[in-house]
């Protein structure tokens, strides 16, 4: 009877260790998630580069200035944001 006492409380130990897992798995992803968009955000691309360097003035190189001016924002914004938080 003990044993089935002991097998019982191992049980309960492992479902909550996995629950406790499962949640540590979802924050992870939601961390991951908001990481990949921020660094999407301020991040800019080899592509973007060229066409700003190299590239002729065009309409595509207007439309890469736009997006790099709201990667600039947004990186002059971010800070503001975590100093606001304090």
């Amino acid at each position: 009877m003990a044993e089935i006492g002991s097998i019982s409380s191992d049980i309960k130990i492992l479902q909550e260790k996995s629950m406790d897992m499962g949640l540590k798995l979802k924050n992870r992803k939601v961390a991951e998630s908001k990481l990949a968009k921020f660094v999407e955000d301020i991040i800019v691309p080899p592509r973007m580069v060229d066409i700003i360097v190299d590239g002729e003035v065009n309409e595509e190189y207007m439309r890469t200035l736009e997006i790099l001016s709201k990667k600039l924002k947004f990186v002059e914004v971010e800070p503001m944001l975590k100093l606001q938080k304090l």
